[in-house]
Formats: structure tokens, C-alpha cells, sequence
């Protein structure tokens, strides 16, 4: 397999050790499996994260440019609030391709008022008559377990 997967991390500065600790057993299964891993690019970020998350895809790209990292095709985004799982990356991967499913991720839960919910959306089009239309979303109720979903927004 080709080095082919930037892994980004915009973190506040301090790390949860349940975090830190199943990052490297992701990177210790990658190291010993697949070896897909190209580069790890922690960035301290604080609050306006998509301009953080924009800043690190533009240093993927640019990278994906320059001599030894042309065969970087993925870019693998995690936050640090959360545990991983060692084969992850390839569990992601199986599930990706490059024309049908540029796009793939792992499910969060969010605690939202009546319980807990997928971290998936749907967009509800806004009312046809507005003056302002906005596309408001919808978190899905349930999703089917070990399964590929398509979805507006994650």
C-alpha cells in the first residue's frame, strides 16, 4: 500500500489522555498492517475552528505537491475529544472511493435535549414563501449499526 493518508488534529492545546492513547495505538496498527499513514500534523487551534480546518487542508493539498508526499490522496480529520479504535483508518478506507465516496466518516453521538442522537443530519428546506430562506437541519433519530448511510451534513 501506498503512503497515502495525511492525519490532521486541531486541538485547544491539551490533549485527553484517552484520546492521546488510542491515537497511538491507531498509528502503532497502521505502523504494523497497512503502513497508509504518510504524515501527523497536530495544529493548536482555539475558537473559528473552520478557519483552522481550512488552513490544515490548504498544507494537505500543498503537500500532495511536493517530492516524496505526491501519493497523498486522504485526509484523515479528528478531533481530540474523542477515542479511536486501531484499525480506524482502514475500517474508514474500505468504505472509501475516490469518485463514489470521496467523503466518509465515523459516527458521533451528541446529548441533545429527550437523549442521544447521531451526530447526522438532514436538511429540512426552508419555507418556499420566506423573505430569508435557510436550509435548517435535522438530527436522524437512529442509524443502522456497521453501515454506510448517505447524509446532508456530519
Amino acid at each position: 500500500m501506498a503512503k497515502d493518508v495525511y492525519v490532521a488534529n486541531l486541538n485547544p492545546g491539551v490533549v485527553r489522555n484517552e484520546y492521546h492513547a488510542t491515537l497511538i495505538d491507531m498509528f502503532t496498527y497502521d505502523l504494523c498492517t497497512s503502513q497508509r499513514i504518510a504524515c501527523y500534523s497536530p495544529r493548536l487551534a482555539g475558537g473559528c475552528l473552520g478557519i483552522f480546518r481550512n488552513l490544515s487542508v490548504g498544507h494537505f493539498l500543498e503537500l500532495g505537491e511536493t517530492d516524496g508526499f505526491e501519493q497523498l490522496e486522504w485526509y484523515l480529520s479528528l478531533d481530540s475529544d474523542i477515542q479511536l479504535y486501531p484499525a480506524l483508518l482502514d475500517d474508514l478506507l474500505s468504505h472509501a472511493d475516490s469518485t463514489e465516496t470521496p467523503i466518509v466518516a465515523g459516527t458521533y453521538y451528541m446529548s441533545l435535549e429527550g437523549g442521544i442522537y447521531p451526530a447526522i443530519f438532514d436538511m429540512i428546506p426552508g419555507d418556499d414563501g420566506a423573505k430569508h430562506m435557510e436550509p435548517r437541519y435535522k438530527a436522524r433519530d437512529s442509524i443502522p449499526e456497521n453501515t454506510l448511510i448517505e447524509c446532508c451534513s456530519f
